[in-house]
C-alpha cells in the first residue's frame, strides 16, 4: 500500500481513537445519566458520524485537499490547487450492524465501483469493531470473501485499531482497515 494512503488510514484511526477518549470521559462524568452504562464511540454506529470526525482531521493534517460527497464518492482528495485528475477517491464503510452476507455485498459493489474511479488511489475503509483478539480474523474473513469475487489482495491491507469499550463495559476492539484498491 502507498505511504500516503496508510497515512490517511493513521490518521483516520488516530482522529476516532481521540473521539472514542473524549466520548467515554464524556459519558463517565455524566453517571447522573449514564449510571449503569461505559462506552464511547461504540455508543454512536453512525457511518456518517465517523466521516465528519474523519474530515475534520484531515482538513487540519492531510497535505491534500479534501471533497466530500463528490460525484458519488465519500471523499475526493486533490493536490492543492487541482480540480482535476484527484489524487485520491475514498469509499467509507460502516461494518458493524449489517449480516455478513449483505456487508460482503455491499463492500463488492464499492470495490467494484471504486475500480472504475479515475484516481491516482482509490481506498475503501472500513469501521469495524470486535471482540479483542479478532482483528486478524476479521482481516483474513474479508480477504477471502472478498477476494474470490473481487481480487482482494492481502498486500493492499492496512489497519489501526485501538482498544476501547462498549456500552456494557466488555473490552472491546474498533478498528478501521484501510483496502487500497488496484
Amino acid at each position: 500500500m502507498k505511504k500516503e494512503m496508510v497515512t490517511l488510514v493513521e490518521m483516520a484511526g488516530s482522529a476516532l481513537e481521540n473521539e472514542d477518549k473524549n466520548l467515554r470521559a464524556a459519558v463517565n462524568s455524566n453517571k447522573r445519566a449514564y449510571a449503569n452504562e461505559d462506552g464511547g464511540l461504540l455508543r454512536i454506529k453512525n457511518e456518517g458520524f465517523y466521516h465528519y470526525i474523519i474530515l475534520r482531521s484531515l482538513f487540519r493534517h492531510y497535505p491534500y485537499a479534501v471533497f466530500t460527497r463528490q460525484n458519488t464518492q465519500d471523499l475526493v482528495l486533490n493536490h492543492p490547487g487541482a480540480t482535476q485528475d484527484p489524487f485520491a477517491v475514498v469509499e467509507m464503510k460502516h461494518w458493524m450492524e449489517t449480516g455478513e452476507a449483505r456487508a460482503i455485498s455491499e463492500l463488492r459493489d464499492d470495490l467494484d465501483t471504486l475500480r472504475d474511479k479515475d484516481a491516482e488511489n482509490k481506498l475503501m475503509l472500513l469501521f469495524v469493531n470486535n471482540f479483542k483478539q479478532d482483528l486478524k480474523n476479521n482481516i483474513d474473513l474479508l480477504s477471502d470473501k472478498l477476494g474470490a469475487v473481487a481480487e482482494v489482495n492481502d498486500d493492499f491491507w492496512t489497519s489501526y485499531s485501538f482498544a476501547t469499550v462498549d456500552r456494557e463495559g466488555r473490552e472491546m476492539e474498533f478498528w478501521i482497515g484501510g483496502y487500497q484498491v488496484v
